[in-house]
C-alpha cells in the first residue's frame, strides 16, 4: 500500500491491527474494521514521525486500490478535510488530524460531504 499524498511512499504498521502510518508526510490509514477499536483508545499517541499540513489541500487515491477517495470538511477552529475510500470505508487522516479531531472530542465533530447537509462524523 503506498501513501495516497506521497505516492510512492510505502506505508508501514507497527503491528497486525494498528493503522498503516506514511514516514515521510505522517498521514495515516485507518480501514473500516480498525475504526471501533481506535476510537475506544482515542487518546494514545499515533502520529509519531515529522509530517506538515500541507497534503491537506489535494485528496488521493485508496491505499486498498479502490480509487478516488471523497473529501469531508471537519467543521472545527481550523478547519481541514478527512478523505475516505467510498468502497471500503477506509479513512485516511493527513499529519495531525487525528489529534485535533480528539480534542474537539470526536464524537461530536460535524462531518460535511460538499454536496449533503451537516451531519455528525460517521465513526
Amino acid at each position: 500500500m503506498n501513501c495516497p499524498k506521497c505516492k510512492t511512499v510505502e506505508l508501514r504498521k507497527r503491528g497486525y491491527d494498528s493503522p498503516a502510518n506514511c514516514y515521510k508526510c505522517g498521514g495515516m490509514w485507518l480501514g473500516r474494521k480498525q475504526l471501533p477499536q481506535f476510537i475506544e483508545h482515542a487518546d494514545s499517541g499515533i502520529n509519531e514521525s515529522g509530517g506538515t499540513g500541507r497534503h491537506d489541500e489535494i485528496t488521493g487515491l485508496c491505499p486498498s486500490g479502490h480509487g478516488i477517495m471523497i473529501r469531508a470538511r471537519i467543521d472545527i477552529d481550523q478547519p481541514f478535510y478527512l478523505e475516505k475510500c467510498p468502497t471500503c470505508g477506509g479513512i485516511w487522516l493527513d499529519y495531525g488530524e487525528w489529534e485535533k479531531i480528539v480534542s474537539k472530542n470526536f464524537k461530536s465533530v460535524s462531518f460535511n460531504p460538499s454536496n449533503s447537509k451537516k451531519r455528525i462524523c460517521p465513526f
